[in-house]
């Protein structure tokens, strides 16, 4: 089956290969806590969810000390946040992508209707030929859209079936998120062929309402995901501002996902001079000449690392974490 080949293909490119490691010293999150209240219970949805997420993020950064943020950056709850943002934003984009589809469906249904008009006047006029092109043409596009609109909801499908296997029973509801991620996706590809107006309308009936189930689950999803970090951080997170579960937040889940990156990764012009390195995975993580080491570390750092931008340094993924001393 196509969708099949769909899954196995996503599933090749999108496994994280992060460590997934807790560091020593972290604490893990309570696996009660996913209940634990948290931001305004009144907003939920994407908005709410979207905003605490992008508050926790924030907050790594300008709470945490940097050598507890060092040591944090490979905590497995961090790996599920930021799948969860992916998630998101697979979930989003796939919403906008519907919205267009029906739009061309409903589009075609005009002009079939008003070529018909036309044609009963001027049976085999060259304008009739013409839009009978601009229909196939349309239809075409809707098939690779349709198309396209399946492969983001498997890569979801596979982010959504990695949450839920995690050590984490709050995250267990994302198996069935899988689940209509996986309907959605057949309901896409059905919604791509070319059907009469009956059939393609409760195709397309099928398809909004299991994303709509989809655009109620995704947002659980990040908030379980944020509390844990929040957990394992110690930070307590406030009520955030009120929103609407109709309401588009004032960020995306892209970004918060990039600012999440950069939490994780961007350690330039810090003091990390009395930092234990011992047991830290330091790959991946990008400092400069203004950043402080211990000193048994500095000239080893510098010449394992790779200058991605003047006085800017990268620690490359085949390093070996081990101390230099060794």
């Amino acid at each position: 089956m196509l969708l099949t080949h769909l899954w196995e293909g996503v599933a090749a490119r999108v496994t994280p290969g992060r460590p997934s490691t807790a560091q020593p010293g972290l604490t893990r999150p309570d696996r009660g806590s996913s209940e634990t209240p948290v931001g305004d219970e009144r907003a939920p949805g994407a908005p709410a969810a979207l905003l605490l997420a992008d508050q926790l993020v924030g907050r790594l950064r300008a709470d945490l000390p940097p050598a507890i943020r060092l040591r944090l950056r490979t905590h497995p709850a961090l790996d599920a946040l930021a799948d969860a943002l992916a998630l998101a934003r697979l979930t989003t984009g796939a919403m906008r992508t519907v919205q267009d589809l029906h739009r061309m469906r409903a589009d075609i249904r005009d002009h079939g209707q008003d070529g018909q008009s036309q044609h009963s006047q001027d049976s085999g006029s060259l304008g009739q030929h013409g839009r009978d092109r601009e229909i196939d043409r349309a239809r075409g596009r809707i098939f690779a859209m349709a198309l396209d609109l399946a492969g983001v909801l498997a890569e979801a499908r596979v982010l959504a079936r990695g949450l839920a296997a995690r050590d984490d029973p709050g995250l267990r509801r994302a198996g069935a998120l899988a689940d209509l991620l996986d309907r959605a996706g057949n309901h896409a590809l059905d919604l791509g062929r070319d059907h009469s107006r009956r059939r393609g309308d409760a195709v397309a009936h099928r398809l909004d309402r299991d994303l709509a189930r989809v655009n109620n689950e995704a947002p659980a999803v990040l908030r379980t995901a944020t509390i844990a970090v929040a957990a394992a951080a110690g930070i307590e997170l406030g009520p955030g501002p009120r929103t609407r579960p109709d309401q588009a937040p004032a960020v995306d889940a892209a970004a918060v996902g990039s600012a999440l990156i950069a939490a994780r990764t961007d350690f330039t012009d810090m003091d990390l001079s009395g930092a234990d390195l011992s047991e830290v995975d330091l790959r991946g993580v990008v400092w400069s000449v203004g950043t402080r080491w211990p000193a048994e570390w500095a000239d080893w750092l510098r010449r394992e690392s790779v200058e991605i931008a003047p006085d800017v340094f990268e620690v490359p993924a085949s390093w070996r974490p081990d101390h230099p001393s060794r």
